[in-house]
């Protein structure tokens, strides 16, 4: 944990840069998440995703289920609540926020 590696976060901005038109890899959230979202929590900002105690998936919290919670030491460190690219942000904003409140913490909707 812990980090930014550059090189690795040009190698997602490239596979984004890719895809960014692809209406098939855009709406498929699942998609997205094994190809951007993990690699950026995992090999960008050095979090240990194949470790359950560090990062959890589909966590149900105040009534919702949240995509990713990123732990340390067993106290979560962010919240993901992961959307594909072609759904409109603003349409989740609601649950990011409360789930982000109700965690105490901060979180980010992508």
């Amino acid at each position: 944990m812990g980090g930014f590696d550059l090189e690795e976060f040009r190698v997602l901005l490239q596979r984004y840069d890719k895809y960014k038109d692809d209406k098939t890899f855009l709406s498929n959230e699942k998609q997205v998440c094994q190809s951007l979202i993990v690699p950026l929590i995992g090999k960008v900002l050095h979090w240990e995703t194949d470790e359950p105690s560090e990062f959890k998936t589909e966590v149900s919290q105040a009534g919702k289920r949240i995509d990713y919670v990123v732990c340390s030491q067993g106290i979560s460190q962010f919240i993901v609540e992961a959307k594909a690219p072609s759904r409109d942000i603003y349409d989740n904003e609601e649950m990011s926020v409360h789930v982000g409140s109700s965690a105490g913490r901060f979180s980010f909707a992508s």
